[in-house]
This record gives C-alpha cells, sequence and structure tokens, in this order.
C-alpha cells in the first residue's frame, strides 16, 4: 500500500474555494421584490374593486332606479311614483342627472295634462249626455251637413 498523495488527485493549476453565503445575500433582491409586486396587485386589485363599486352605485343604481320609474309610468300609476318619491332622486354625475330631471318633468307634465283632460271630460259629460238624449227623443234638428236625400234631391231639381 502506498500512502496517498494529494497533488495526484488534486490540479494545481486550479483551486476549488467552498464559501458558505447566505439565501438572503443571493436572492434577497428577488425576494424583496416578488413581495412588492405581491402587494401591489393585492392594493391594486382592492382599489379597482372600490371603483367599480363606486361606479355601480354612482350610474347602475339611479339607472336601475330610472327604468323602475319607467315601468310604473308604462302602467299609469302616477299614484305609487309619487309615493316612491323615484322623481326626486338625483344623480351625481352631471348626465345621469339631467335625465332625471327631464324624465321627471315629463312625468309631472303628463300627469298634468291626463288630470286637465279627466276634469274637462267630467265636466263636459253631464251636458254632453243631455244633448244626445234631446235629440234622441226628437226635440232638436241633428243635421251636421249638407247632405240630402233623394227625394229632397229631386224636388229641387238635382240629380
Amino acid at each position: 500500500m502506498s500512502p496517498l498523495n494529494f497533488s495526484s488527485y488534486i490540479d494545481t493549476d486550479s483551486l476549488l474555494l467552498v464559501a458558505a453565503v447566505s439565501r438572503k445575500e443571493i436572492y434577497g433582491v428577488i425576494d424583496a421584490a416578488k413581495k412588492r409586486s405581491m402587494s401591489m396587485v393585492i392594493g391594486l386589485s382592492v382599489a379597482m374593486g372600490c371603483v367599480v363599486s363606486g361606479v355601480f352605485i354612482a350610474v347602475a343604481l339611479p339607472l336601475m332606479k330610472l327604468a323602475k320609474a319607467m315601468s310604473v309610468l308604462t302602467r299609469l300609476d302616477f299614484a305609487m311614483l309619487e309615493q316612491s318619491n323615484i322623481l326626486d332622486a338625483n344623480s351625481l354625475i352631471w348626465e345621469l342627472y339631467n335625465v332625471q330631471v327631464t324624465f321627471s318633468t315629463m312625468v309631472k307634465a303628463f300627469a298634468g295634462g291626463i288630470k286637465k283632460n279627466k276634469e274637462m271630460v267630467n265636466r263636459n259629460a253631464p251636458a254632453t249626455s243631455q244633448a244626445r238624449s234631446g235629440t234622441a227623443a226628437g226635440g232638436g234638428n241633428n243635421v251636421t251637413g249638407n247632405t240630402l236625400s233623394r227625394g229632397q234631391a229631386s224636388s229641387r231639381g238635382g240629380a
């Protein structure tokens, strides 16, 4: 048996240096960037959720209320519109506010016109029924035009 000679196993031209370096020294910058990007993603997600909720509250809810008012109006249920105060709701967004005010004005004018028409019909209804009953009984002249029957036309010399 021969004694071990290290020079026969290791090249003398190169040396191997083993150094113990902590993981944080090598990957610390990458780990910090990863943590920072995760917190930015979470923060942006929460912020965008808040923005979407704000847009829903500011835009979608007033539009839903306006759609509900329009569906109530199709049934001509003006009492329901007045009781629910749908027409008094005002949006914070200028365009929606203008649409709500215009719709409210239109509905109020329409309701007023229907009330006036109903009052006129109720006021004229007794007079109209008396006039119809008088002509039906033969008490009045019911000629509305210049139409003559054949007998009248031939006696006057017409065709």
